[in-house]
């Protein structure tokens, strides 16, 4: 209970900080970017657009009949967690594709490993639809309750046509 009471305090308190961001003296301005970092993490799930088609197609020089898929990324915040916490897992993918209407259908498939052994699967329901542009994919993923101190590996799958792309990173489980 004590530890529930001092997350609640400490989450009021950075969301009064992360409110008054706007307001903080030009001395204090190297604040900012911490607490845009702060209100950033506690973002709800989904996916949101980053880049246009056309920017798309420029970066990865992809011609105009091209379909082609590439992840980008794949992190997680926090690093270090307790166990029952939730880490916000992000996908960055893009697909050049001959126009914004065409979209390809694939899955993310994420696994929890810890010492090598698979703990926790988060496989998607249904299938992902991944669109024409450069998209982020969110998603919040409980650790398991009762996950021992650690190095976790979060795997990432992402199939998507012919093609099967897998993406690791590391997290800390640490007991309070």
């Amino acid at each position: 209970m004590e530890n529930f009471k001092m997350r609640r305090f400490l989450l009021v308190t950075i969301l009064l900080l992360a409110a008054c961001g706007a307001f903080l003296p030009v001395g204090c301005a190297k604040f900012k970017p911490i607490l845009a970092d702060i209100k950033g993490s506690f973002k709800g799930g989904g996916e949101q657009p980053l880049s246009t088609l056309e920017q798309t197609r420029q970066r990865y020089s992809c011609g105009r009949e091209d379909t082609r898929f590439y992840v980008e990324k794949s992190d997680i915040s926090p690093s270090q967690v307790e166990p029952g916490d939730k880490i916000q897992h992000v996908v960055q993918y893009a697909l050049c594709a001959p126009s914004e209407a065409v979209s390809v259908q694939g899955t993310i498939t994420r696994k929890i490993k810890f010492r090598g052994k698979e703990r926790k699967t988060i496989s998607d329901a249904e299938v992902e639809t991944f669109k024409a542009g450069t998209w982020s994919v969110t998603a919040f993923i409980e650790v398991p309750k009762n996950a021992p101190e650690g190095s976790y590996t979060l795997e990432t799958v992402i199939r998507c046509q012919d093609t099967v792309i897998t993406r690791s990173v590391s997290f800390t489980v640490r007991e309070d």
